[in-house]
């Protein structure tokens, strides 16, 4: 992993790394997953993103360079959207993050980060 000894973790690594090692394990599970990355000179866009999506629930992590996390959690048959704001310095942050979305759409079993 990538660590910035001033900043901490890459996120966008931490992202990337995840989702390859889970990408399967959770379309094997009917998650639909979409994970992006935005150009290095796209400014105050999120960095990198990922997106989650089984039966009803959604949710998706946005992180940004300034170490800034949003997590949003949707539910469809209400249209009720939750937003949380993080500002991330450690990795078993970023982990807990992304267990509270993948818990947040019913996958199950999979590797932490």
């Amino acid at each position: 992993m990538v660590v910035d000894k001033m900043t901490g973790p890459d996120l966008a690594q931490v992202l990337r790394l995840w989702i390859g090692d889970n990408r399967s394990p959770l379309e094997a599970q009917g998650v639909e997953v979409s994970f992006d990355e935005s150009p290095d000179s796209a400014g105050s866009d999120p960095v990198a993103w990922l997106d989650l999506f089984k039966g009803t629930r959604g949710g998706r992590i946005a992180v940004w360079r300034v170490r800034d996390v949003e997590l949003e959690l949707a539910e469809v048959e209400t249209g009720e959207v939750t937003q949380h704001h993080f500002v991330v310095r450690e990795t078993a942050e970023m982990k807990a993050i992304v267990r509270r979305l993948t818990l947040w759409v019913g996958a199950a079993g999979l590797p932490q980060l």
